[in-house]
């Protein structure tokens, strides 16, 4: 918004790896109503454990195995799943399990970033990270790659109607798309080929949330930010949805989307609140 010199109120996009969320849970994909006043979540990705601390930030195949428990029927059926996709020794999935039935270190969480680092090892593209970010560039990499090689890149990327929802917010069915992307995969089906899915599947989910919400309430402004948009792929699909829907984007040309954007976002804020108090 503020590099956009944009002052009214939006329906926000903030994609990122983890922040700490005002319901004490860690937060990462929501969809924010924001202007310089404050926010108000009415929407987010499915909500997953995040078990393992800061490991699983850079290690993929923690939030890949939680993702598998979540969406499978039993234990045995999880770690049925989790050693055909090669993510970890057993003895590993035993203990991550384990931490995952009792919640021993795991806070539920939202995390676009950590979602993407997760579906990079359902994948089988990236499993660990030598740094935060890294399985997510390459699940992008890898969908970039298949994408030139499509006739009709868009032809496919068709809005459904937006029906998810929890109590107090709009629910993204990111955990259902898990479960495809890992049953195509068991099924031997072409890692950049799902990774593309992937992301215009996403894409999908959130034109869709971001259309239920300016039906609601008639803002016709989405600001696109967060770590997970330098994902030019995702960005650029977000995008195109959105204005083929005849709503109006915000997003970044010089200031970067993650913790560039984020103090620059601060500095705004702050200034703004003081102005509005008038604080000398």
């Amino acid at each position: 918004m503020a590099e956009n010199d944009w002052m009214e109120q939006v329906i926000g996009v903030s994609f990122d790896g983890t922040g700490y969320g005002t319901d004490g849970t860690i937060w990462g994909g929501e969809i924010l109503l924001a202007d310089f006043d404050g926010f108000r979540r009415i929407g987010s990705i499915e909500p997953f454990l995040q078990a393992g601390g800061d490991l699983s930030a850079k290690e993929g195949w923690r939030i890949a195995v939680s993702l598998i428990w979540q969406i499978s029927e039993s234990k045995d059926e999880a770690m049925q799943i989790i050693q055909k996709l090669g993510l970890c020794e057993e003895k590993e999935a035993k203990v991550q399990l384990a931490m995952l039935e009792r919640k021993i270190n795991a806070v539920e969480s939202t995390s676009a970033g950590r979602l993407f680092d997760g579906i990079s090892a359902i994948l089988g593209i990236r499993k660990k990270s030598s740094f935060e970010g890294e399985a997510s560039m390459a699940l992008e990499f890898a969908a970039e790659a298949y994408e030139k090689t499509m006739q009709h890149p868009y032809e496919s990327l068709m809005l459904k109607p937006f029906t998810e929802t929890a109590e107090d917010r709009l629910i993204l069915n990111t955990g259902e798309l898990a479960k495809n992307l890992a049953k195509k995969r068991l099924a031997g089906e072409d890692a950049g080929q799902l990774a593309y899915e992937f992301h215009q599947e996403l894409a999908r989910q959130i034109i869709s949330a971001a259309l239920t919400a300016s039906h609601q309430t008639g803002i016709r402004k989405v600001a696109l930010s967060g770590g997970v948009f330098q994902n030019r792929l995702l960005l650029r699909l977000v995008e195109e949805g959105l204005v083929k829907q005849g709503l109006i984007t915000l997003h970044h040309h010089l200031i970067p989307p993650n913790d560039g954007g984020l103090s620059l976002g601060q500095a705004a804020y702050a200034m703004a609140y003081l102005q509005k108090h008038e604080i000398k």
